[in-house]
């Protein structure tokens, strides 16, 4: 069986942070943590997922505070835009 790219998203609650950087345009790890009432663990590790799959762009400060903000790719906010059509009709029926 194909192991479909679509369950790394799901399993590992990656839509949570593609949604929310669909509405803020950019996250901060911290943020992400505050906003969206995830622990660092998960979020840590589904950043990579994300960046693998070409969805979002890491941008690192290289002075101190080294904060590292991310953002949705153009293929990340289709996705996006997808995951919110989904919800709408969820919502709906």
């Amino acid at each position: 069986m194909t192991k479909l790219k679509v369950n790394q998203l799901v399993q590992r609650g990656c839509t949570h942070i593609i949604l929310h950087l669909f509405e803020h345009n950019t996250a901060m790890i911290s943020e992400l943590v505050k906003n969206l009432d995830i622990t660092q663990d998960p979020i840590y590790k589904a950043l990579p997922i994300l960046k693998s799959l070409g969805l979002i762009e890491e941008t690192h400060e290289k002075k101190f505070p080294r904060r590292r903000t991310s953002t949705l790719t153009e293929k990340g906010k289709k996705i996006a835009g997808k995951l919110t059509d989904i919800e709408a009709i969820l919502v709906s029926e």
